[in-house]
């Protein structure tokens, strides 16, 4: 019993992790009106390590981390997360073509879908909302979904090997990511 949820939480720790890296960049790089979005980073290693309701809790928590991070209402990622977790299960149950950049692209769409979900939500709670440009909306999605596609590949990657050392045994083969 033990040995099934130390993916559990080593997969927790790692994502609080960079999510407070995030942070930290986001904090420095507002000076200049940027902010990376990246809530699409945390949601399908989830799917592809964890059971079912390991992976919904672990999102549920990462998500509610991710509101008191961007400011969002609260519950908004708390809730989105568990849901694009539950979407990227099926997903990967039902591709039959599992190569890395199907699943980085997955992400990075999702990502994108969520930022702008966000927007739309912002925008109809909030009247003093207007006032953001939306090309700044745009540019910081785009620059996010750049900085993404490595961060997607690595953090995959660097959670398995984690996984691995401290449990002692393989958890995804190669030729099955």
């Amino acid at each position: 019993m033990k040995n099934r949820n130390i993916p559990f939480f080593i997969l927790l720790l790692i994502n609080i992790f960079v999510l407070s890296l995030i942070s930290l960049v986001n904090s420095e790089l507002s000076r200049w009106g940027i902010s990376m979005f990246l809530p699409g980073l945390f949601f399908l290693s989830s799917s592809i390590l964890l059971n079912w309701w390991q992976s919904i809790l672990g999102c549920t928590i990462i998500g509610l981390f991710l509101d008191s991070v961007y400011h969002t209402p609260f519950g908004f990622f708390g809730f989105t997360l568990p849901l694009l977790c539950i979407a990227g299960k099926r997903w990967l149950n039902n591709t039959s073509n599992n190569r890395p950049w199907r699943s980085v692209l997955f992400q990075v769409i999702m990502n994108i879908g969520t930022g702008f979900f966000l927007f739309v939500l912002l925008f109809i709670q909030d009247s003093s909302f207007n006032n953001l440009n939306i090309n700044r909306l745009i540019t910081d999605l785009i620059l996010s979904s750049i900085l993404l596609i490595p961060l997607c590949f690595w953090l995959l990657d660097f959670t398995i090997i984690a996984i691995e050392k401290v449990s002692g045994n393989n958890l995804v083969k190669e030729d099955e990511l």
